[in-house]
Formats: C-alpha cells, sequence, structure tokens
C-alpha cells in the first residue's frame, strides 16, 4: 500500500477540544479551536480497533479523496491537516514510517483536522428551521456542483445524506464525510460487477442498490440528491422507514414513485424476487402539488418537477448526470440563484437560527431526545398520585414515546 499523502507535523495538543458533534463506528467529531490561530474546526477522531486489522480502510478513502487536488471547490469540505496523540517514542505505532498513534491511546488514535461549519442539512431540517424556495434551490445546485466535481473525476462519494451536508454561516453548502468514496469503474471494466450495494445510508439508497445491484455508476449519487431536494421540500425525510429495512425502504419508494412495470430494470435484480410489492400508482404529483410543498418548490412551469422526477428515476439509467441536474431552468426562475456563487442571494445563516447553538444532527436529536424525555417524566410524575394500576400503563406508554423519539 502506497504512504498516506499528509505528513503528521503537529500532536493534538494544538487544538482545544470543546464539544462532541458527532459520534459513529469510526469514532468521533469534535467541536475544537486551533491553539495558534482561535480558528475553530472539526476534529474527527479515528479508532483503530485492532492492531491486527490495520488502518481503518474508510479514513484511507477519505484522506485520500480529500487530498486530491482535483476535488478541491467551494462545496468540498477541506481537510487541513492529520495530527496524533503522540508519546514517548519508544509507545509508537508506525504506519509507512510516520507516527498514527500509541500505547497511551489503545486501541489508536489518530485525528483528521476539517474545516468547521456551524449547521448541517439534517440539523437544520429536523430544527424545523423556515427555508424559502431560494434556500431550497442554493442548496440543491451546490450539492449537485460538488457532485459534478467529484463525477467528472471518476469519485463516486456514496453516502449523500442531509447530515453529511455542512451549511457555513453564509450558507455555503460542504459535501463531507468521504469515507465511502471510491473511483467509478469504467464501463465494461471487468471488476464494474463487484462493488458492494451496502452503501448510502438506507433512507437515501437507490432502489437497485436495495434489491442488491452491484455495478453502478454516479446515478446512486444523484438518486441522493433527489431525496434530499424532496427532504427541503417536505420538511422531513421522504423515505424514512421505522425498521430500517430495505423491503420497508422499497414500499415508501414505490409508494411515492409507483411500482416499476412488468420489463423494468429494476425487476431483473437478484433482490426483486426476495419480496413482493403490490402494484401502486404514482403519487409524486400529487405530493408536489400540496399547499406547503407547492409553496417551496413554486413550479410554475413544472421544471422543478420535471428536475425532481429526473433526479428520482426508477431506472438508473435514465436518471440525470449532476452535470445535466444543474443545468435545469429551475435554478433560473424567480427566485434565481446564480451558478457562480448560488449562496450569494440567501441572507446570513444566522439571521434564521441561533448559531451559538449547535444544529448538527447528532446534537439537534440529543435535544429532541431530552425534551421528549421530560415530557415523558412529567406524565409519569403527573400519573403517580392515581391507583397504582393507572400509573404503571402511563408510565409504559410515556416510555415508549420515548423509545420511538429516539429511533
Amino acid at each position: 500500500m502506497e504512504a498516506l499523502p499528509f505528513g503528521l507535523t503537529r500532536t493534538i495538543d494544538a487544538y482545544d477540544k470543546l464539544e462532541v458533534i458527532g459520534k459513529g463506528t469510526y469514532g468521533e467529531v469534535w467541536k475544537a479551536r486551533d491553539r495558534a490561530s482561535g480558528e475553530m474546526v472539526a476534529i474527527k477522531k479515528v479508532i483503530i480497533h485492532h492492531d491486527k486489522y490495520g488502518f481503518p480502510k474508510t479514513t484511507v478513502r477519505e484522506i485520500r479523496a480529500l487530498s486530491d487536488r482535483d476535488l478541491i471547490g467551494p462545496n468540498v469540505v477541506r481537510l487541513r491537516e492529520i495530527v496524533a496523540a503522540v508519546p514517548a517514542e519508544s509507545e509508537c505505532v508506525m504506519l509507512h514510517d510516520r507516527v498514527v498513534a500509541s500505547a497511551a491511546d489503545k486501541p489508536g488514535t489518530i485525528f483528521l483536522v476539517m474545516e468547521w461549519a456551524p449547521c448541517d442539512l439534517a440539523g437544520l431540517v429536523a430544527s424545523k428551521v423556515p427555508m424559502s424556495t431560494a434556500h431550497v434551490k442554493a442548496y440543491v445546485l451546490q450539492l449537485l456542483q460538488a457532485l459534478d466535481l467529484l463525477h467528472r473525476h471518476r469519485y463516486l462519494h456514496r453516502d449523500v445524506k442531509s447530515s453529511n451536508l455542512l451549511i457555513c454561516a453564509d450558507n455555503t453548502l460542504k459535501l463531507a464525510d468521504f469515507g465511502l468514496t471510491r473511483l467509478a469503474e469504467p464501463a465494461g471494466s471487468a471488476t464494474r460487477g463487484r462493488m458492494t450495494a451496502e452503501v448510502i445510508t438506507l433512507w437515501y439508497r437507490p432502489p437497485e442498490l436495495l434489491l442488491g445491484a452491484t455495478a453502478y455508476g454516479a446515478e446512486v449519487d444523484t438518486w441522493s440528491v433527489g431525496c434530499i431536494m424532496l427532504e427541503l421540500l417536505l420538511g422531513k425525510p421522504a423515505f424514512s422507514t421505522r425498521s430500517n429495512s430495505a423491503p420497508e425502504t422499497l414500499g415508501r419508494i414505490f409508494g411515492l414513485l409507483g411500482t416499476p412495470p412488468p420489463g423494468h430494470a429494476l425487476r431483473r435484480l437478484p433482490g426483486w424476487d426476495d419480496a413482493s410489492f403490490a402494484d401502486q400508482p404514482a403519487r409524486l404529483a400529487a405530493t408536489l402539488a400540496q399547499p406547503q410543498v407547492a409553496a417551496a418548490l413554486q413550479d410554475v412551469d413544472g421544471e422543478g418537477s420535471r428536475l425532481l422526477a429526473g433526479l428520482l428515476s426508477l431506472d438508473p439509467a435514465e436518471r440525470l448526470s449532476a452535470h445535466r441536474a444543474a443545468d435545469s431552468p429551475w435554478f433560473n426562475r424567480e427566485p434565481a440563484v446564480p451558478r457562480s456563487r448560488p449562496s450569494s442571494v440567501l441572507p446570513p445563516l444566522g439571521s434564521l437560527v441561533d448559531l451559538e447553538v449547535d444544529r448538527h444532527e447528532f446534537a439537534t436529536k440529543q435535544r429532541l431526545r431530552q425534551s421528549s424525555g421530560r415530557a415523558g417524566n412529567a406524565a409519569a410524575t403527573s400519573a403517580s398520585a392515581e391507583p397504582s394500576v393507572r400509573s404503571r400503563a402511563l408510565g409504559s406508554r410515556a416510555g415508549g414515546r420515548r423509545c420511538a423519539a429516539g429511533t
């Protein structure tokens, strides 16, 4: 394996970690301050779970993608540097002649230092922040421009979702989390059909991957853009499910877009025969005609509907590319957003939300869970003066609500 493209010139002691803003199997993400400059940054703490497994593949992929100069752009998050917790030299763990972890930090700690943004799109949506048509257009266009840059250089992101879209104070959108990114296999390549279908968070995963496709390209990312555009219009994720199962997600998709007819490409995929789907008509037009959605879309000539339908095409071969989608006339209609700097038409983010309050998905969900927990405790306290059977019943229901809210 070739050496990683970043050397380690500073340690984690160069930063003051302030608060956790994200957690996952990869480790943690912290808001931090550069002690030298005072600048805010985001620090991803990567866990090496066991020495024998080596450096996590997702971290290697992220570092390689974000160190590729071809991917430098206004809508791609910037990797500032890589640092590690470094003890005495005798305790160091080495990777390609570089210190990456230490015995004191077992099972191993390395930190990716990224540029900071006060919000992510999932946190804004969950906080019910009011968004105008201009917001929807500016965010969708910036995401398409970021993906167009990736796709022109053969990169597939494979994890486009609202929590991976950072929003800066000036409303610049930054595509983040490149841990599943890989280079696309050329059409006709012998290895094109050997990619995994287990990528992209379920609510944003296209139907062909839900059905087990292993040969795919950039169209899997643009499906996710369609999901995010619809999420902005609806004010909630469009294909969310309680069970987080592929069949239920497919049922939600077909319930909105219609069941694919006989002979459709999706029916030839390996997972089709493993599930049963009732024939359903498409309901996308009716959904877009709902007053709240229609007001946000402002689709006087149908261009917005055509853009969304093209991004959410059930047939991957007919799905819009990021480049074609970014050229949609919908972005030119009032309120128009300039392609040179889409965020310039929006008021500062601080005019909509208090930027002192963390609006990342992780913190927003924590606040919602705490709020739900307080409501459940209040109900249980109120019921405690009544007979014990009544109290147990109320307590059971309150607990159920807390569980559902945190799911």
